[in-house]
């Protein structure tokens, strides 16, 4: 069996999850009369216990994925305490940009020596590689796919290779906390200006990947990996734009 990522033999491979295990236990909620966390599809949502794995990795790059990414990450998203302390490290520091009516700041993360931009960066790419890589939906399709850029990011999470040119990854803060305990796994597809765009999310973060030759100047900006400073967005619109569309899947509304 060839692991995904090193590209490596080995005669079995680990049981690798979508979403680290850890986020679940995090989220549960003892106090709740169901305290399994939310998940979110772009076709369904359930409140459910469930972790969803497959045989992807082997032993040594679930220790590296952990290691560069999910250790720092899952240490300071929201918990399904209370506790956030990616939350608590931005009140205490200035945004660049932050507008008296607006519910969106935006904070330079090199001038915030608590962030760990590369852990939260290789979290990020991490699992939307992951969805590149495997059939996690329901319905039998790749969640996330990345074409020709797949290999790239590959080589981009064994250190073998810089960030792609032809693409952006937006990491957003979610401040708020209504609808806190929901795991929005990834989907996305063409955008209106011929590139890709995936989302995913975890309590008290967002991210947005955008990848092909046609992504705006514009977007690249605001690239947590390339863009100036390292921009990090601050938002309360990812909550209410999840609860709609968690209504809608509980509905059975599809658009």
């Amino acid at each position: 069996m060839q692991c995904k990522l090193c590209n490596k033999e080995y005669s079995s491979l680990e049981e690798s999850h979508y979403i680290s295990a850890a986020a679940y236990k995090a989220l549960r909620d003892a106090s709740s009369k169901n305290p399994n966390p939310y998940q979110l599809t772009h076709h369904k949502a359930v409140q459910s216990s469930t972790q969803v794995t497959a045989q992807l990795l082997c032993r040594a790059c679930e220790e590296r994925l952990s290691r560069n990414g999910e250790n720092w990450t899952l240490r300071n998203f929201l918990r399904g305490d209370g506790r956030f302390k990616l939350d608590k490290i931005l009140n205490k520091s200035n945004p660049v940009a932050a507008q008296e009516d607006s519910p969106s700041s935006l904070y330079c993360a090199s001038k915030i020596p608590e962030i760990d931009v590369s852990a939260l960066a290789y979290f990020a790419i991490s699992i939307f590689w992951r969805g590149s890589t495997y059939a996690w939906t329901d319905e039998g399709h790749v969640p996330v796919p990345l074409g020709p850029y797949g290999e790239q990011f590959r080589q981009y999470l064994m250190d073998q290779a810089p960030f792609p040119e032809n693409a952006a990854l937006w990491a957003i803060v979610r401040q708020d906390k209504n609808f806190n305990r929901a795991i929005c796994f990834p989907w996305g597809g063409r955008n209106r200006e011929g590139h890709y765009g995936y989302n995913f999310s975890i309590p008290g973060l967002a991210f947005t990947l955008l990848v092909g030759k046609s992504i705006p100047r514009a977007y690249k900006k605001f690239c947590f990996i390339n863009g100036d400073g390292h921009p990090l967005i601050a938002t309360t619109l990812v909550d209410q734009l999840l609860l709609e569309h968690a209504t809608k899947m509980k509905k059975g509304v599809m658009q």
